[in-house]
């Protein structure tokens, strides 16, 4: 049987309490990458060799956002993240939502707890270049819907 994959078919949702829900297709966006930050699982071995194998219930991750500069979601994501990062906000208005859905694969990504690690790197070019949104993510869950 032969698959296929198209990165239209991804459709990422990002939510904000403030801004409410902004959704992208894979159109203008370069890249989504999401990048679990710990093991889930770890093993001690004493000196007769006997194994313990300890699960880690971690979920936390870091994400990666590559956009074409001249996409929406640039401007919308610098909203955020002025917004977030103003001294005047209070922290329960610091995180945002991102949900990643694969219609091709039925594979859904949520993150919640996302913030900002830091304001997107700007380059100009001759040409159009990508801006790199760095996101973390406290709690990231994979599942087949």
């Amino acid at each position: 049987m032969v698959q296929t994959y198209s990165f239209s078919d991804v459709t990422a949702i990002f939510s904000h309490p403030d801004f409410g829900d902004y959704s992208i297709t894979g159109e203008g966006c370069g890249k989504i990458s999401i990048i679990p930050t710990n093991d889930t699982s770890s093993v001690q071995t004493s000196a007769d060799g006997s194994a313990v194998i300890s699960k880690i219930t971690v979920r936390s991750a870091n994400i990666e956002v590559s956009v074409l500069q001249t996409h929406s979601l640039n401007q919308n994501l610098q909203r955020i993240y002025n917004y977030t990062n103003s001294p005047s906000v209070p922290a329960s208005k610091f995180l945002m939502t991102l949900v990643i859905k694969n219609a091709s694969t039925g594979e859904q990504i949520t993150c919640n707890g996302v913030s900002f690690r830091k304001n997107a790197d700007t380059m100009y070019d001759k040409e159009a270049q990508e801006k790199i949104w760095a996101l973390i993510s406290g709690d990231t869950t994979t599942e087949i819907v």
